[in-house]
C-alpha cells in the first residue's frame, strides 16, 4: 500500500465518538468531522494497521471507495461496474457485500446487494477472465454499502470481523456487554490502571479484561487477522513494524483487578477465559455475592453493569437489588468513585446516593446511562 493518505470512516457506538476521535488522532489521522455513531478521517497506511490494531471502541473501519447518486438497482450495476475493484484485490479472493440503510429505490437491500455483486463479479470476468467467489462467513474481502433514498456510498472494511471481537470471549454469560462499550465505559470513567479496579458483578468479566488491557497499555486487537491483508496494497513489513511497536509498549499491572460474581458456571468460566488470555495473578474473580462481602475497597475504580431487571420478578425486588447496590458503594467503598452502567433509570433511583454525572449511551437498542458516584 503506497504511504499516502486516503479517507476512512470509523464506526462506534452511540455516546463514545469522542473517545474513538481522541484514538484516531492518536494514531496520527487527520479528523475530517465527528457524527453520530462515526468518525471521519483521513489516513497513511502506518495509522490505518496501527488504529486497527489499538482501538479500543472503534467498530468497523471502512476505506472510502465511491460516492453517487442512483434512481433504480441498474444505477447501482453501472456504478460499481464502473468501479477498478482489480485495483483493490485479485478475483481469487472471497468477498461479502452487505448494504445497510433503507431507500425507495429498490424493492429491498437484498436485491442491492444481488446487484452490487453482480457489478464486482462482472467487472473482475471483463477485466481479467476471472472472477471472485461470495462467501457469506469469513471472507477475504468486506464490501458495505450505506443507502439513503437515492445516494449510496461504497466503503472497503479494513477489518473484517468487527473489532470488539478480541478473540478471548469463548461462550457467553448472562447478558454480556460488547467489548467496545465496556472498554469505552472504562476510558469514560477515567480509568486508566493507576487505581484499584472492582467489578462487584462481573459476569464473564468483560470489564475486567478490558480494564486489564487498557493497564498493561496492551492493544486489543495486535494479534488478529484483518481484512486489509487482503489488500493489494497490504504492506507486511511495515505492519510487522507497527505491531512490534505496539508490543513494546506494553506494561506490567501495577496494581489489582477484581471480581465479584455470585453465579459459579459464570465465575468459573471468567477463571478459564483469564487462565487462557490474561494470566495474571493480580487479577482476582471470586465467586460470591457481593452483597454478603464484608470487605473495604477503598479508592478503587468500580465499574459495573448490574441487571436491569428483565429476570428479575417485579418490580419491588429490582428497586431492592439497586437499594441494595447503594449499601454496598457506602458501606464498602469509601473514597472510591463508583459507575454504574444500567437501563433501568427508575431503579437507579434506590442506590440512594447523589450521581455527580450522567452520561447518555446504548446497550443496543436499549437506551442507558453510566451514572457517576463519588464517596466521601
Amino acid at each position: 500500500m503506497e504511504n499516502k493518505e486516503r479517507k476512512f470512516v470509523a464506526t462506534c457506538s452511540t455516546g463514545l465518538e469522542e473517545i474513538l476521535k481522541g484514538e484516531v488522532e492518536k494514531c496520527g489521522c487527520e479528523v475530517e468531522s465527528v457524527g453520530k455513531n462515526t468518525v471521519s478521517f483521513y489516513a497513511d497506511t502506518r495509522s490505518i494497521y496501527m488504529l486497527n490494531m489499538s482501538s479500543r471502541v472503534a467498530v468497523h473501519i471502512l476505506r472510502y471507495i465511491d460516492n453517487f447518486f442512483f434512481r433504480n438497482a441498474d444505477d447501482i450495476y453501472n456504478r460499481v461496474f464502473r468501479i477498478e475493484w482489480e485495483k483493490y484485490f485479485s478475483y481469487d479472493k472471497t468477498i461479502r457485500i452487505d448494504m445497510k440503510g433503507s431507500t425507495k429505490n429498490l424493492k429491498n437491500t437484498h436485491f442491492g446487494v444481488l446487484r452490487v455483486k453482480d457489478g464486482i463479479v462482472d467487472r473482475f470476468k471483463d477485466k481479467t477472465g476471472e472472477r471472485p467467489s461470495i462467501s457469506k462467513g469469513d471472507p477475504d474481502i468486506q464490501i458495505t454499502i450505506y443507502v439513503n433514498e437515492n445516494q449510496a456510498i461504497i466503503y472497503l472494511d479494513s477489518c473484517g470481523l468487527p473489532l470488539f471481537k478480541r478473540g478471548y470471549r469463548i461462550q457467553h454469560g448472562d447478558a454480556p456487554i460488547k467489548e467496545d462499550l465496556a472498554a469505552g465505559i472504562l476510558l469514560l470513567s477515567g480509568y486508566d490502571g493507576t487505581k484499584d479496579f472492582l467489578d462487584p458483578m462481573c459476569g464473564s468479566g468483560t470489564f475486567l479484561f478490558e480494564a486489564y488491557m487498557i493497564a498493561c497499555n496492551i492493544a486489543p486487537n495486535v494479534d488478529r487477522k484483518f481484512a486489509f491483508m487482503n489488500w493489494h496494497e497490504f504492506d507486511k513489513p511495515l505492519y510487522e513494524v507497527v505491531k512490534t511497536e505496539l508490543i513494546d509498549r506494553e506494561k506490567r499491572l501495577e496494581t489489582t483487578i477484581t471480581g465479584f460474581e455470585k453465579d459459579s458456571k459464570t465465575a468459573i468460566l471468567a477463571n478459564v477465559i483469564k487462565k487462557d488470555f490474561f494470566n495474571d495473578k493480580k487479577i482476582k474473580i471470586m465467586t460470591c455475592d457481593f452483597r454478603k462481602v464484608e470487605e473495604t475497597f477503598e479508592k478503587y475504580v468500580i465499574v459495573t453493569n448490574p441487571p436491569y431487571g428483565e429476570r428479575i420478578k417485579t418490580d419491588n425486588d429490582i428497586t431492592l437489588f439497586y437499594k441494595e447496590i447503594g449499601d454496598f458503594f457506602k458501606k464498602n467503598c469509601t473514597g472510591s468513585e463508583g459507575f454504574i452502567f444500567t437501563a433501568n433509570l427508575e431503579a437507579a433511583k434506590y442506590i440512594g446516593l447523589r450521581t455527580s454525572a450522567k452520561i447518555p449511551l446504548f446497550n443496543g437498542p436499549l437506551e442507558a446511562r453510566l451514572l457517576k458516584y463519588q464517596m466521601y
